[in-house]
């Protein structure tokens, strides 16, 4: 239940088919990847390559991050 918020460069989008995305996070000299599943029925508008958003995220039971909502910077 509890929610965290992570801010990186969008990667890797697979709206199309699994509903999933990528973010870079943290430092360029050690990035870290975080793996984002955007709910089917998401209204985030388009989620575009190489740029910054911010995502309100939860995990559920398996220990996938969920989207709960999303802020492009």
């Amino acid at each position: 239940g509890n929610k965290y918020q992570v801010t990186g460069t969008l990667i890797d989008r697979r709206i199309e088919t699994a509903s999933l995305v990528t973010l870079k996070i943290g430092e360029e000299s050690n990035p870290k990847f975080l793996s984002i599943k955007v709910p089917t029925d998401f209204a985030g508008g388009n989620l575009n390559l190489q740029d910054e958003y911010t995502f309100l995220i939860e995990f559920n039971t398996d220990g996938l991050a969920v989207a709960l909502d999303v802020k492009q910077l």
